[in-house]
């Protein structure tokens, strides 16, 4: 029975790779044995934020265990044994949310608003005052700001530019308007002048 059984594998075998399903054959031994003992004994099972640290801690399940190992990004990171380990597709995912992380606590945001358009910006460490025309013609910094901060910080900043503009118009338009005031009343003078001066010199005829 067992010759038989050899004999009959050694001609599956060959059929398989009469037509060219070699790496079909190669990938199927290698799930056999993946499923005895997998590469890569932990798996992502749950994540949490601990409020203590401040950190997002990941939750593991051990392969043929009942046990939850937990780790922080730092440790992965720090730890070639751990790394090792991982699921790949889990750390892909681990990645990318601490990529996240990263990018929200780098965000900017208006801490205060004061007056003539300045504002306080805080990344939560430090602050900045600026105005809003410094904000406006920085577009890496803007790139740092959250969106509805950006769009009132837009909006303020061309709101005062409009008003100075239109005291500028006023301004000009007032100062014309006078101008032509002046000059008519002076014409009126020369016009009452010149009409004085012709009667006084028929009077002397």
């Amino acid at each position: 029975m067992g010759l038989k059984f050899i004999i009959l594998l050694q001609l599956i075998i060959q059929r398989l790779l009469s037509y060219g399903n070699q790496m079909k054959l190669i990938d199927r031994i290698i799930s056999f044995f993946r499923r005895i003992k997998p590469r890569y004994h932990l798996s992502l099972d749950s994540q949490f934020y601990n409020l203590s640290t401040k950190n997002t801690v990941y939750r593991f399940k051990v392969f043929g265990e009942h046990t939850f190992p937990k780790f922080t990004f730092e440790d992965i990171q720090n730890n070639k044994r751990i790394l090792y380990d991982i699921n790949p597709i889990d750390l892909i995912k681990i990645a990318i949310e601490n990529y996240n992380e990263i990018q929200k606590k780098s965000m900017l945001r208006v801490s205060e608003i004061l007056r003539d358009n300045k504002y306080i910006l805080s990344d939560g460490s430090t602050e900045k005052l600026l105005c809003g025309d410094e904000i406006c013609d920085n577009i890496l910094l803007i790139e740092r700001i959250k969106n509805i901060d950006v769009y009132k910080i837009a909006y303020n900043t061309g709101f005062k530019h409009g008003r100075q503009l239109a005291r500028e118009i006023i301004k000009q338009t007032t100062a014309a308007s006078i101008s032509q005031d002046w000059n008519g009343k002076i014409a009126q003078l020369q016009i009452v002048g010149g009409k004085k001066a012709q009667s006084e010199e028929h009077e002397s005829e």
